[in-house]
């Protein structure tokens, strides 16, 4: 019974962060301080690189439309991204066996990541961040083939042509000015000597 009493008392006395349960990017963005030091979900993918420093993994969590449609798989432009830092410790990340983090041609991992929100960490210089106590991957990662349409293929090469022809005529011009006005320079000079006084 005593046990069970000093448990209940530590329990009480030790803060332990409160669960504010799942959140978006975009909440966090909006109004961070006011999760600071809570549990929060978040889902997203995890894009940018996979930076290890020391015994952490750091990478970027986006929450935002492009994570359904990225635009390589006929999502349209829908605005800016919504990112937040998140941190991983190594075992964790090293558990989750991640192959690469999103960028162009890639749609990155989607996870559900549950960690302790950090607003403007003193400890970081200020910075904010997700410190991952545990994840789910929802989807793995993605590669888009992207084939460039014969069409567009054609229209740069004729646009290239075009303006190197441009250019060939327009030097070619300008050197025939500067020709025959060198040439006038040169008549106008031998008649002048023959006129001389």
């Amino acid at each position: 019974m005593t046990r069970i009493a000093l448990l209940i008392a530590v329990l009480l006395v030790v803060p332990t962060p409160a669960s504010a349960g799942e959140v978006s990017v975009a909440d966090l963005l909006a109004d961070g301080a006011a999760l600071e030091g809570e549990i929060i979900t978040v889902e997203g993918e995890l894009i940018g690189d996979f930076q290890r420093r020391n015994e952490w993994v750091w990478v970027q969590l986006n929450d935002d439309s492009y994570v359904e449609s990225p635009i390589l798989d006929g999502g349209r432009l829908t605005g800016a991204n919504l990112g937040i830092a998140l941190r991983f410790s190594r075992a964790l990340f090293d558990a989750a066996g991640f192959d690469e983090p999103g960028r162009y041609g890639v749609r990155g991992p989607v996870a559900r990541v549950t960690g302790v929100w950090r607003y403007h960490d003193e400890d970081r210089g200020g910075e904010s961040y997700l410190d991952a106590v545990s994840f789910e991957v929802v989807e793995r990662e993605r590669r888009f083939d992207e084939e460039l349409p014969l069409g567009v293929l054609l229209l740069g090469l004729a646009l290239l042509v075009a303006g190197g022809g441009i250019a060939l005529i327009s030097r070619s011009g300008a050197n025939h000015r500067l020709r025959r006005a060198a040439s006038g320079k040169a008549t106008s000079g031998k008649r002048r000597d023959s006129t001389g006084p």
